[in-house]
């Protein structure tokens, strides 16, 4: 077993420096900017509300983090270099070798993606109240840094060993994301002093298990941008489980790319025309 491994299957996380090109990085920032710009009219899919919008901006920034920008292709044309340039990053061999590395499988799923420019801080959470593989936990989520974050901007934080955790949910737990983010919260207060919140350059990724209780910071700067990708993967051998928000969602397909298979969900709102 690697070191990595064994430190992933201990720990529930593992951070990997500089995996992602820089050049893929500047492409896909580059094309994503170009498409908004010069078609501001687009609506995107956004996570927050599971629908469709334009891209608000506050201090130049986009509030809202973009659904699924790995399969944004499937969409409309006109997203189509941003998901190519998206997926060069989410399929690159330095996330295979690290998928490999992890939990020792050789073909995976990319089930969901998200682009963040500017964070509003996150809840904790662990990603299986969410989203799983079945059987359960052997889901890897990414977070790929696509710029320097600096502390101002909300860093990402992780609770080492909190994969191992159940917590027996109430049925208003299980039906309501707020309570359920409310236990979540009191967990994350008792274990303050085990947050680990890794500094992460450009290209460099953060790996962690769907048990895995994590967040993110409020950010202390208006100003200050956090752009990332979150990529969830499975393991081919098991079956993908969305336990939160399934009936806005309907499947419609896969592809491939650099021999990863990447599903695709649709919003069940209509897209706009």
């Amino acid at each position: 077993m690697s070191d990595a491994r064994r430190k992933y299957e201990s720990d529930g996380y593992h951070v990997a420096r500089g995996i992602v090109a820089a050049e893929k990085i500047d492409a896909f920032l580059r094309t994503f900017a170009d498409v908004a710009a010069l078609q501001p009219e687009l609506q995107f899919p956004i996570v927050s509300t599971l629908g469709y919008g334009p891209l608000r901006r506050v201090n130049g920034f986009m509030q809202d983090p973009v659904f699924d920008v790995h399969s944004l292709g499937w969409l409309r044309d006109e997203f189509s270099p941003i998901a190519e340039t998206a997926l060069e990053m989410m399929t690159c061999d330095g996330i295979k070798e690290q998928l490999l590395a992890l939990d020792g499988s050789d073909a995976h799923t990319l089930v969901m993606s998200t682009f963040v420019d500017r964070s509003s801080g996150t809840a904790p959470h662990q990603d299986c109240y969410y989203l799983d593989s079945d059987p359960q936990r052997r889901l890897t989520a990414a977070w790929i840094a696509l710029e320097d974050i600096a502390p101002e901007a909300g860093r990402f934080y992780v609770i080492s060993g909190s994969h191992k955790k159940h917590f027996d949910l109430t049925a208003e737990q299980l039906g309501d994301f707020k309570s359920y983010e409310k236990l979540l919260a009191d967990y994350v207060a008792a274990r303050a002093g085990d947050l680990y919140s890794p500094e992460l350059k450009k290209g460099d990724v953060l790996f962690w298990n769907s048990g895995t209780v994590h967040g993110a910071y409020k950010p202390s700067s208006e100003t200050t941008s956090r752009k990332s990708f979150t990529v969830h993967y499975i393991p081919n051998s098991v079956n993908f489980v969305r336990h939160y928000n399934a009936e806005k969602l309907t499947h419609s397909g896969t592809f491939a790319r650099n021999g990863i298979v990447c599903r695709v969900d649709r919003l069940t709102a209509k897209m706009p025309a």
